[in-house]
């Protein structure tokens, strides 16, 4: 059984065409559950990495990403697709 006792609110939107760093723990814990959505356009996202355009996880605008219990998140970061920024909104809990 995975006991998940903290909660952190994941809100923030891209500036520029550059990658954004969304949560960044590389010296804590590591999450351990997340769910996000992206609004506002489209973006990669970059798990444990820099988001970039060819390795990145492509989420449509709207739609929900959640990661199964075994993923440990250290790193979330997101670039939009096209040149409206976007938000990255949801949870993240270790």
């Amino acid at each position: 059984m995975v006991v998940l006792t903290q909660c952190v609110k994941l809100d923030v939107t891209t500036s520029d065409a550059n990658a954004t760093t969304v949560i960044d723990r590389t010296n804590l814990d590591p999450l351990k559950w997340f769910t996000f959505t992206v609004e506002g356009g489209d973006a990669y996202i970059g798990i444990n990495k820099d988001a970039d355009a060819t390795t990145g996880l492509y989420l449509k605008d709207g739609e929900v990403y959640t990661t199964p219990l075994k993923v440990r998140l250290v790193k979330l970061s997101v670039i939009r697709k096209d040149s409206a920024n976007v938000t990255v909104r949801g949870s993240a809990w270790y």
